[in-house]
Protein backbone atom coordinates (compact mmCIF):
# COMPACT_ATOMS: atom_id res chain seq x y z
CA UNK A 1 0.00 0.00 0.00
CA UNK A 2 1.39 3.44 -0.66
CA UNK A 3 2.39 5.36 2.26
CA UNK A 4 0.49 8.73 2.09
CA UNK A 5 1.84 11.81 2.69
CA UNK A 6 -1.42 13.34 3.71
CA UNK A 7 -1.61 15.20 6.94
CA UNK A 8 -3.77 13.79 9.80
CA UNK A 9 -6.74 14.91 11.43
CA UNK A 10 -4.63 16.00 14.37
CA UNK A 11 -2.87 18.37 12.30
CA UNK A 12 -6.31 19.70 10.19
CA UNK A 13 -8.13 20.87 14.08
CA UNK A 14 -5.00 22.88 15.12
CA UNK A 15 -4.82 24.38 11.38
CA UNK A 16 -8.30 25.17 11.75
CA UNK A 17 -7.91 26.44 14.79
CA UNK A 18 -5.04 28.78 14.31
CA UNK A 19 -6.66 29.72 11.13
CA UNK A 20 -10.07 30.60 12.92
CA UNK A 21 -7.76 32.27 16.07
CA UNK A 22 -5.98 34.27 13.51
CA UNK A 23 -9.23 36.12 11.77
CA UNK A 24 -10.48 36.33 15.28
CA UNK A 25 -7.48 38.16 16.62
CA UNK A 26 -7.71 40.36 13.43
CA UNK A 27 -11.01 41.27 13.85
CA UNK A 28 -10.35 41.94 17.03
CA UNK A 29 -7.94 44.49 16.06
CA UNK A 30 -9.74 46.01 13.53
CA UNK A 31 -13.03 46.46 16.00
CA UNK A 32 -10.13 48.19 18.54
CA UNK A 33 -8.81 50.26 15.65
CA UNK A 34 -12.34 51.36 14.90
CA UNK A 35 -12.89 51.92 18.33
CA UNK A 36 -9.82 53.76 18.99
CA UNK A 37 -10.04 56.02 16.03
CA UNK A 38 -13.85 56.53 16.36
CA UNK A 39 -13.16 58.06 20.12
CA UNK A 40 -9.95 60.37 18.79
CA UNK A 41 -12.50 61.46 15.80
CA UNK A 42 -15.36 61.94 18.60
CA UNK A 43 -12.44 64.07 21.32
CA UNK A 44 -10.99 65.98 18.72
CA UNK A 45 -14.58 67.26 17.33
CA UNK A 46 -14.99 68.40 20.84
CA UNK A 47 -17.60 66.19 22.37
CA UNK A 48 -14.85 65.71 25.17
CA UNK A 49 -11.81 67.95 25.12
CA UNK A 50 -14.41 70.79 25.11
CA UNK A 51 -13.21 71.16 28.97
CA UNK A 52 -9.54 72.02 28.00
CA UNK A 53 -8.87 75.60 27.28
CA UNK A 54 -6.68 74.74 24.07
CA UNK A 55 -10.05 73.58 22.68
CA UNK A 56 -12.39 76.53 23.47
CA UNK A 57 -10.93 79.88 23.16
CA UNK A 58 -12.56 81.85 20.48
CA UNK A 59 -11.68 85.63 19.76
CA UNK A 60 -15.54 86.51 20.84
CA UNK A 61 -15.58 84.63 24.03
CA UNK A 62 -19.28 85.51 25.05
CA UNK A 63 -20.10 82.68 23.07
CA UNK A 64 -17.95 80.12 24.30
CA UNK A 65 -19.68 76.79 24.54
CA UNK A 66 -19.38 75.77 28.25
CA UNK A 67 -22.32 73.14 28.81
CA UNK A 68 -19.84 70.11 28.71
CA UNK A 69 -17.86 71.89 31.40
CA UNK A 70 -21.09 73.05 33.86
CA UNK A 71 -21.52 69.10 33.83
CA UNK A 72 -19.00 68.63 35.89
CA UNK A 73 -19.25 71.74 38.04
CA UNK A 74 -16.31 73.36 36.30
CA UNK A 75 -16.42 77.02 34.75
CA UNK A 76 -14.29 79.69 32.32
CA UNK A 77 -12.26 83.08 32.89
CA UNK A 78 -10.91 85.45 30.62
CA UNK A 79 -7.68 87.43 31.98
CA UNK A 80 -6.61 90.36 30.17
CA UNK A 81 -3.06 91.73 29.78
CA UNK A 82 -2.58 92.30 33.27
CA UNK A 83 -4.20 88.66 34.48
CA UNK A 84 -7.55 90.70 35.82
CA UNK A 85 -10.55 89.18 35.29
CA UNK A 86 -12.71 90.65 32.90
CA UNK A 87 -15.17 88.09 32.32
CA UNK A 88 -16.45 84.77 33.80
CA UNK A 89 -19.00 82.03 32.05
CA UNK A 90 -20.29 79.58 34.13
CA UNK A 91 -20.59 79.56 38.46
CA UNK A 92 -17.33 80.82 39.43
CA UNK A 93 -16.51 79.24 42.71
CA UNK A 94 -13.89 81.26 44.24
CA UNK A 95 -13.56 84.84 44.38
CA UNK A 96 -10.40 85.91 42.57
CA UNK A 97 -10.12 88.84 40.73
CA UNK A 98 -6.67 89.39 40.16
CA UNK A 99 -4.00 86.59 39.18
CA UNK A 100 -0.06 86.53 39.33
CA UNK A 101 2.73 84.47 37.98
CA UNK A 102 2.48 82.26 40.43
CA UNK A 103 -1.27 81.78 40.72
CA UNK A 104 -1.50 80.62 37.32
CA UNK A 105 1.23 78.09 38.01
CA UNK A 106 -0.29 76.89 41.25
CA UNK A 107 -3.43 76.53 39.29
CA UNK A 108 -1.74 74.12 36.37
CA UNK A 109 -0.16 72.18 39.59
CA UNK A 110 -2.44 69.11 40.24
CA UNK A 111 0.16 66.84 42.16
CA UNK A 112 -1.09 68.70 45.70
CA UNK A 113 -3.52 67.03 47.29
CA UNK A 114 -6.37 70.06 48.25
CA UNK A 115 -9.78 69.64 47.46
CA UNK A 116 -10.15 73.61 48.04
CA UNK A 117 -8.21 74.29 44.67
CA UNK A 118 -9.36 73.64 41.11
CA UNK A 119 -7.70 72.45 38.29
CA UNK A 120 -6.77 74.56 35.29
CA UNK A 121 -6.08 75.21 31.79
CA UNK A 122 -4.58 78.21 30.30
CA UNK A 123 -4.51 79.26 26.53
CA UNK A 124 -3.71 82.94 25.63
CA UNK A 125 -5.39 84.38 22.41
CA UNK A 126 -5.55 87.90 20.27
CA UNK A 127 -8.49 90.02 20.12
CA UNK A 128 -8.13 93.48 18.61
CA UNK A 129 -4.60 93.52 18.33
CA UNK A 130 -4.64 92.99 22.36
CA UNK A 131 -3.64 89.66 24.29
CA UNK A 132 -5.94 87.73 26.71
CA UNK A 133 -5.80 84.44 28.42
CA UNK A 134 -8.66 82.24 28.10
CA UNK A 135 -8.85 79.96 31.80
CA UNK A 136 -10.93 76.47 32.34
CA UNK A 137 -11.11 75.60 36.04
CA UNK A 138 -12.49 71.95 36.61
CA UNK A 139 -12.80 70.75 40.60
CA UNK A 140 -10.21 68.60 41.34
CA UNK A 141 -12.15 65.81 42.26
CA UNK A 142 -13.07 65.28 38.90
CA UNK A 143 -9.88 64.67 36.83
CA UNK A 144 -6.57 62.68 37.50
CA UNK A 145 -2.89 64.00 36.02
CA UNK A 146 -3.62 62.24 33.11
CA UNK A 147 -7.06 63.72 32.27
CA UNK A 148 -9.12 60.65 33.54
CA UNK A 149 -12.16 62.21 34.37
CA UNK A 150 -13.44 60.65 37.55
CA UNK A 151 -16.74 61.49 39.02
CA UNK A 152 -18.11 62.90 35.90
CA UNK A 153 -21.42 62.26 34.39
CA UNK A 154 -22.50 59.37 31.76
CA UNK A 155 -23.56 62.45 29.55
CA UNK A 156 -20.40 63.91 29.67
CA UNK A 157 -18.29 60.47 28.70
CA UNK A 158 -20.89 59.30 26.83
CA UNK A 159 -18.70 59.85 23.74
CA UNK A 160 -15.75 57.62 25.03
CA UNK A 161 -18.18 54.42 26.74
CA UNK A 162 -21.06 54.07 23.95
CA UNK A 163 -17.40 53.27 21.27
CA UNK A 164 -15.98 51.21 23.74
CA UNK A 165 -19.31 49.48 24.59
CA UNK A 166 -20.22 48.84 21.16
CA UNK A 167 -16.19 47.69 20.36
CA UNK A 168 -16.74 44.85 23.11
CA UNK A 169 -20.30 43.85 21.72
CA UNK A 170 -18.77 43.29 18.23
CA UNK A 171 -15.58 41.32 19.58
CA UNK A 172 -17.87 39.06 21.26
CA UNK A 173 -19.96 38.73 17.93
CA UNK A 174 -17.14 38.08 16.08
CA UNK A 175 -15.52 35.46 18.43
CA UNK A 176 -18.83 33.25 18.36
CA UNK A 177 -19.73 33.74 14.67
CA UNK A 178 -15.64 32.22 14.35
CA UNK A 179 -16.61 29.84 16.60
CA UNK A 180 -19.39 28.73 14.97
CA UNK A 181 -17.16 29.22 11.34
CA UNK A 182 -14.25 27.02 12.97
CA UNK A 183 -16.54 24.10 14.51
CA UNK A 184 -19.15 24.03 11.08
CA UNK A 185 -16.03 23.95 8.43
CA UNK A 186 -13.65 21.57 10.80
CA UNK A 187 -17.12 18.92 11.82
CA UNK A 188 -17.86 19.41 7.22
CA UNK A 189 -13.74 18.24 6.54
CA UNK A 190 -14.21 15.54 9.29
CA UNK A 191 -17.79 14.36 8.69
CA UNK A 192 -18.10 13.77 4.46
CA UNK A 193 -15.59 11.31 4.71
CA UNK A 194 -17.54 9.06 6.91
CA UNK A 195 -20.40 9.43 4.68
CA UNK A 196 -18.20 8.29 2.05
CA UNK A 197 -17.67 5.07 4.12
CA UNK A 198 -20.82 5.21 5.48
CA UNK A 199 -22.24 4.87 1.76
CA UNK A 200 -19.51 2.30 0.80
CA UNK A 201 -20.65 0.07 3.30
CA UNK A 202 -24.16 0.46 2.28
CA UNK A 203 -23.28 -0.45 -1.17
CA UNK A 204 -21.40 -3.38 -0.53
CA UNK A 205 -24.45 -4.92 2.26
CA UNK A 206 -26.32 -4.98 -1.01
CA UNK A 207 -24.33 -7.44 -3.03
CA UNK A 208 -22.13 -4.81 -4.81
CA UNK A 209 -18.60 -6.13 -4.22
CA UNK A 210 -17.12 -3.75 -7.23
CA UNK A 211 -17.82 -0.80 -4.96
CA UNK A 212 -14.43 1.04 -4.47
CA UNK A 213 -13.89 4.58 -2.66
CA UNK A 214 -12.27 6.91 -4.39
CA UNK A 215 -11.52 10.90 -2.83
CA UNK A 216 -9.38 12.76 -1.03
CA UNK A 217 -9.46 13.22 2.91
CA UNK A 218 -6.78 13.47 5.66
CA UNK A 219 -4.38 10.19 6.33
CA UNK A 220 -6.61 8.58 8.97
CA UNK A 221 -9.36 8.45 6.14
CA UNK A 222 -7.25 7.56 3.58
CA UNK A 223 -5.66 4.42 5.65
CA UNK A 224 -9.46 3.59 5.95
CA UNK A 225 -10.15 4.34 2.36
CA UNK A 226 -7.19 1.72 1.26
CA UNK A 227 -8.02 -1.23 3.47
CA UNK A 228 -12.17 -0.97 2.35
CA UNK A 229 -10.82 -0.82 -1.00
CA UNK A 230 -8.68 -3.92 -0.19
CA UNK A 231 -10.86 -5.58 1.68
CA UNK A 232 -13.88 -5.30 -1.01
CA UNK A 233 -11.27 -6.20 -3.63
CA UNK A 234 -10.63 -9.64 -1.92
CA UNK A 235 -14.32 -10.11 -1.12
CA UNK A 236 -15.54 -9.31 -4.91
CA UNK A 237 -12.25 -11.99 -6.06
CA UNK A 238 -13.71 -14.27 -3.27
CA UNK A 239 -17.19 -14.22 -4.29
CA UNK A 240 -15.73 -14.61 -7.83
CA UNK A 241 -13.70 -17.94 -7.22
CA UNK A 242 -16.60 -19.20 -5.20
CA UNK A 243 -19.21 -18.33 -8.54
CA UNK A 244 -16.24 -20.18 -10.19
CA UNK A 245 -15.97 -23.15 -7.70
CA UNK A 246 -19.37 -23.96 -8.02
CA UNK A 247 -19.68 -23.76 -11.79
CA UNK A 248 -16.48 -25.59 -11.75
CA UNK A 249 -18.70 -28.27 -9.53
CA UNK A 250 -22.00 -28.44 -11.50
CA UNK A 251 -19.69 -29.31 -14.69
CA UNK A 252 -17.57 -31.49 -13.04
CA UNK A 253 -21.36 -33.63 -11.80
CA UNK A 254 -22.03 -33.34 -15.13
CA UNK A 255 -19.25 -34.68 -17.21
CA UNK A 256 -18.42 -37.49 -14.34
CA UNK A 257 -21.90 -38.54 -14.69
CA UNK A 258 -21.16 -38.32 -19.10
CA UNK A 259 -18.05 -40.09 -18.34
CA UNK A 260 -19.66 -42.92 -16.16
CA UNK A 261 -22.92 -42.88 -18.34
CA UNK A 262 -21.35 -44.00 -21.98
CA UNK A 263 -19.48 -46.79 -20.67
CA UNK A 264 -22.11 -48.19 -18.22
CA UNK A 265 -24.29 -48.14 -21.33
CA UNK A 266 -22.39 -50.37 -23.77
CA UNK A 267 -21.76 -52.18 -20.71
CA UNK A 268 -25.39 -52.92 -20.09
CA UNK A 269 -26.21 -53.35 -23.58
CA UNK A 270 -23.94 -55.91 -24.39
CA UNK A 271 -24.79 -57.75 -20.94
CA UNK A 272 -28.60 -57.35 -22.06
CA UNK A 273 -27.71 -58.42 -25.63
CA UNK A 274 -25.57 -61.88 -24.22
CA UNK A 275 -28.36 -62.23 -21.82
CA UNK A 276 -30.96 -62.45 -24.29
CA UNK A 277 -29.07 -65.14 -26.66
CA UNK A 278 -28.66 -61.92 -29.87
CA UNK A 279 -25.18 -62.51 -30.16
CA UNK A 280 -23.67 -65.09 -31.79
CA UNK A 281 -21.17 -67.58 -30.51
CA UNK A 282 -18.00 -66.34 -32.65
CA UNK A 283 -18.91 -62.79 -31.24
CA UNK A 284 -18.70 -63.39 -27.57
CA UNK A 285 -15.49 -62.83 -27.13
CA UNK A 286 -15.39 -59.85 -28.59
CA UNK A 287 -18.25 -58.74 -26.49
CA UNK A 288 -16.40 -59.49 -23.30
CA UNK A 289 -13.69 -57.85 -24.42
CA UNK A 290 -15.69 -54.88 -25.01
CA UNK A 291 -17.09 -55.42 -21.72
CA UNK A 292 -14.02 -55.41 -19.84
CA UNK A 293 -12.54 -52.11 -21.50
CA UNK A 294 -15.54 -50.36 -20.47
CA UNK A 295 -15.51 -51.38 -16.97
CA UNK A 296 -11.46 -50.59 -16.80
CA UNK A 297 -12.48 -47.01 -18.53
CA UNK A 298 -15.08 -46.64 -15.23
CA UNK A 299 -13.14 -47.91 -12.95
CA UNK A 300 -9.74 -45.48 -14.10
CA UNK A 301 -12.71 -42.60 -14.43
CA UNK A 302 -13.71 -43.38 -10.06
CA UNK A 303 -10.02 -43.96 -9.35
CA UNK A 304 -9.01 -40.45 -10.80
CA UNK A 305 -12.34 -38.82 -9.41
CA UNK A 306 -11.34 -40.09 -6.11
CA UNK A 307 -7.66 -38.65 -6.11
CA UNK A 308 -9.02 -35.54 -7.74
CA UNK A 309 -11.37 -34.64 -4.73
CA UNK A 310 -8.88 -36.19 -2.36
CA UNK A 311 -6.38 -33.46 -3.57
CA UNK A 312 -9.07 -30.69 -3.56
CA UNK A 313 -9.31 -31.73 0.33
CA UNK A 314 -7.49 -28.92 2.21
CA UNK A 315 -6.79 -30.88 4.81
CA UNK A 316 -5.09 -34.00 2.80
CA UNK A 317 -1.44 -33.65 3.58
CA UNK A 318 1.51 -34.82 1.62
CA UNK A 319 4.11 -36.92 2.65
CA UNK A 320 7.28 -35.62 1.31
CA UNK A 321 10.79 -37.38 1.59
CA UNK A 322 13.72 -36.07 0.44
CA UNK A 323 14.91 -37.66 -2.85
CA UNK A 324 17.15 -37.70 -5.49
CA UNK A 325 15.18 -35.97 -8.18
CA UNK A 326 17.75 -36.57 -11.47
CA UNK A 327 17.13 -40.53 -10.90
CA UNK A 328 14.09 -40.47 -10.34
CA UNK A 329 12.78 -38.39 -13.23
CA UNK A 330 15.53 -40.91 -15.25
CA UNK A 331 12.99 -43.63 -13.70
CA UNK A 332 9.92 -42.54 -14.88
CA UNK A 333 11.19 -42.10 -18.64
CA UNK A 334 12.23 -45.01 -18.93
CA UNK A 335 9.22 -46.69 -17.92
CA UNK A 336 7.43 -44.47 -20.96
CA UNK A 337 10.60 -44.62 -23.22
CA UNK A 338 9.45 -47.83 -25.27
CA UNK A 339 6.27 -46.09 -26.27
CA UNK A 340 7.76 -42.89 -27.68
CA UNK A 341 10.20 -45.13 -29.54
CA UNK A 342 6.79 -47.31 -30.75
CA UNK A 343 5.20 -43.63 -32.63
CA UNK A 344 8.97 -42.77 -33.68
CA UNK A 345 9.41 -39.73 -31.24
CA UNK A 346 12.70 -38.22 -31.41
CA UNK A 347 13.31 -37.51 -27.55
CA UNK A 348 15.96 -35.03 -26.44
CA UNK A 349 16.91 -35.80 -22.83
CA UNK A 350 18.70 -33.15 -20.94
CA UNK A 351 18.98 -34.44 -17.31
CA UNK A 352 22.07 -33.18 -15.28
CA UNK A 353 24.39 -36.08 -13.76
CA UNK A 354 24.55 -34.21 -10.38
CA UNK A 355 22.61 -35.50 -7.96
CA UNK A 356 19.35 -33.02 -6.85
CA UNK A 357 17.54 -33.99 -3.53
CA UNK A 358 14.05 -32.56 -3.75
CA UNK A 359 11.18 -32.96 -0.86
CA UNK A 360 8.46 -35.05 -2.36
CA UNK A 361 5.78 -37.72 -1.82
CA UNK A 362 7.58 -40.74 -4.65
CA UNK A 363 3.86 -41.68 -5.29
CA UNK A 364 2.43 -38.55 -6.28
CA UNK A 365 5.20 -36.55 -8.30
CA UNK A 366 4.68 -39.96 -10.21
CA UNK A 367 1.37 -39.61 -11.34
CA UNK A 368 1.91 -35.85 -11.86
CA UNK A 369 4.84 -36.68 -14.19
CA UNK A 370 3.72 -39.51 -15.61
CA UNK A 371 0.15 -37.75 -16.26
CA UNK A 372 1.86 -35.16 -18.91
CA UNK A 373 4.18 -37.85 -20.61
CA UNK A 374 0.85 -39.54 -21.37
CA UNK A 375 -0.57 -36.51 -22.78
CA UNK A 376 2.17 -36.02 -25.02
CA UNK A 377 2.33 -39.54 -25.84
CA UNK A 378 -1.20 -40.10 -26.67
CA UNK A 379 -2.24 -36.64 -28.13
CA UNK A 380 0.64 -35.70 -30.54
CA UNK A 381 1.66 -37.80 -34.09
CA UNK A 382 4.40 -39.19 -34.98
CA UNK A 383 7.56 -38.27 -35.48
CA UNK A 384 7.19 -35.89 -32.95
CA UNK A 385 10.02 -34.24 -31.33
CA UNK A 386 9.41 -34.61 -27.68
CA UNK A 387 12.15 -32.20 -25.14
CA UNK A 388 12.67 -33.46 -21.66
CA UNK A 389 14.96 -30.97 -19.76
CA UNK A 390 15.89 -30.83 -15.84
CA UNK A 391 17.76 -28.22 -14.56
CA UNK A 392 18.70 -25.91 -11.17
CA UNK A 393 18.59 -22.16 -10.76
CA UNK A 394 19.30 -20.64 -7.43
CA UNK A 395 17.38 -22.72 -5.08
CA UNK A 396 14.73 -24.10 -7.46
CA UNK A 397 14.30 -26.68 -9.99
CA UNK A 398 12.94 -27.14 -13.06
CA UNK A 399 11.40 -29.72 -15.36
CA UNK A 400 10.65 -28.93 -19.01
CA UNK A 401 8.71 -31.81 -20.96
CA UNK A 402 8.27 -29.81 -24.90
CA UNK A 403 6.89 -31.06 -28.21
CA UNK A 404 6.45 -29.27 -31.56
CA UNK A 405 3.59 -31.49 -32.05
CA UNK A 406 -0.22 -30.60 -32.36
CA UNK A 407 0.32 -27.93 -29.80
CA UNK A 408 -2.98 -26.31 -27.94
CA UNK A 409 -5.08 -23.39 -28.61
CA UNK A 410 -4.28 -20.67 -26.27
CA UNK A 411 -8.01 -19.86 -24.94
CA UNK A 412 -7.78 -23.79 -24.03
CA UNK A 413 -4.49 -23.28 -22.34
CA UNK A 414 -5.92 -21.09 -19.92
CA UNK A 415 -7.89 -23.77 -18.79
CA UNK A 416 -5.72 -26.55 -19.12
CA UNK A 417 -5.74 -27.73 -15.61
CA UNK A 418 -9.41 -27.35 -14.85
CA UNK A 419 -10.95 -31.06 -14.69
CA UNK A 420 -12.37 -32.75 -17.68
CA UNK A 421 -10.48 -29.92 -20.66
CA UNK A 422 -8.79 -31.40 -23.05
CA UNK A 423 -6.55 -29.66 -25.98
CA UNK A 424 -8.96 -30.43 -28.72
CA UNK A 425 -11.48 -28.87 -26.74
CA UNK A 426 -13.99 -31.90 -27.75
CA UNK A 427 -14.43 -34.41 -24.91
CA UNK A 428 -13.72 -38.19 -26.66
CA UNK A 429 -14.19 -41.46 -25.09
CA UNK A 430 -10.17 -41.55 -25.79
CA UNK A 431 -9.67 -43.94 -23.08
CA UNK A 432 -9.05 -40.54 -20.94
CA UNK A 433 -10.60 -39.03 -18.15
CA UNK A 434 -10.09 -35.72 -18.09
CA UNK A 435 -8.60 -35.51 -14.71
CA UNK A 436 -5.19 -36.32 -15.82
CA UNK A 437 -3.50 -32.40 -15.56
CA UNK A 438 -6.02 -31.05 -12.88
CA UNK A 439 -4.72 -33.89 -10.55
CA UNK A 440 -1.06 -33.08 -11.40
CA UNK A 441 -1.43 -29.91 -11.29
CA UNK A 442 -3.03 -30.60 -7.46
CA UNK A 443 0.22 -32.82 -6.88
CA UNK A 444 2.52 -29.82 -7.90
CA UNK A 445 0.47 -27.19 -5.57
CA UNK A 446 0.52 -29.42 -2.78
CA UNK A 447 4.45 -30.04 -2.73
CA UNK A 448 4.60 -25.50 -3.10
CA UNK A 449 5.61 -25.76 -6.73
CA UNK A 450 3.82 -24.63 -9.57
CA UNK A 451 2.83 -26.26 -13.60
CA UNK A 452 2.72 -23.90 -16.50
CA UNK A 453 1.81 -24.45 -19.84
CA UNK A 454 2.93 -22.31 -22.86
CA UNK A 455 4.98 -22.23 -26.59
CA UNK A 456 7.78 -23.05 -25.69
CA UNK A 457 11.33 -22.74 -28.12
CA UNK A 458 10.73 -21.54 -31.46
CA UNK A 459 9.99 -24.92 -32.91
CA UNK A 460 8.09 -25.93 -29.47
CA UNK A 461 4.32 -26.21 -30.13
CA UNK A 462 3.67 -26.82 -26.08
CA UNK A 463 5.98 -26.98 -23.59
CA UNK A 464 4.76 -27.78 -19.67
CA UNK A 465 7.13 -26.37 -17.03
CA UNK A 466 7.01 -27.44 -13.17
CA UNK A 467 9.05 -25.51 -10.57
CA UNK A 468 9.93 -26.74 -7.31
CA UNK A 469 11.86 -25.84 -4.15
CA UNK A 470 14.94 -27.46 -3.67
Amino acid sequence: MKRSRNKGIFALIVKNYMLSLFIMLISSLIIVLGVVNYTTKEIQDNKVMKVVASKLVRADYENIDISSIKDIGGWVEILDEKLDVIYVKGDKKDIIKHYTRDDIFNILDITKNNHDRYHGTIQQFKKDDRTYYCVVKIPLDSVKVNYSFINAPYKFMKAVYDPIIAGLILIIISIIINTIFYGRWTSKRIIKPLHKLMNGIKVMTSGNYSMRLDFKAEREYLLIRDAFNDMAGTIEKTQKEKKKLEASKMRLLADVSHDIKTPMTTIIGYIKALKDGIVKEKDKESCYETIYKKSQRVDQLINDMFDYVKLENVDYNVYKKENNFTEFLRQIVAEYYQQMEDKDFKVILNIPSEIINVSFDNHLMNSAIANILENVIKYNPKNTKVRIELYKKKDKVYLEIADDGVGIPQDVKEHLFDPFVRGDKVRKSDGGSGLGLAISKNIIVKHGGDISVSNGRKYEATMFRIKLDI
